[in-house]
């Protein structure tokens, strides 16, 4: 698992910097919390789980499909 999630954090991160936008003005567009995506970033073992429904909003917020966060 984490090893999956490694795999979706770097997309994001990657995703981020290819967009020029910020963790905290995605967490902002989409609506989910900007500790939460920033600890989720970092690999917080507190912000470890994430929710299909979470995933499906960050990849609406960088405009791309949730398979694509996938490894």
């Amino acid at each position: 698992m984490k090893k999956l999630h490694s795999h979706i954090r770097s997309t994001i991160k990657r995703l981020l910097r290819q967009r020029g936008i910020s963790a905290e003005k995605l967490a902002y567009e989409v609506g989910i919390s900007k500790g939460f995506i920033y600890g989720y970033l970092k690999g917080d073992e507190k912000h470890s789980n994430i929710s299909v429904n979470t995933l499906a909003l960050i990849a609406d917020g960088l405009e791309v499909e949730v398979k694509d966060l996938l490894p």
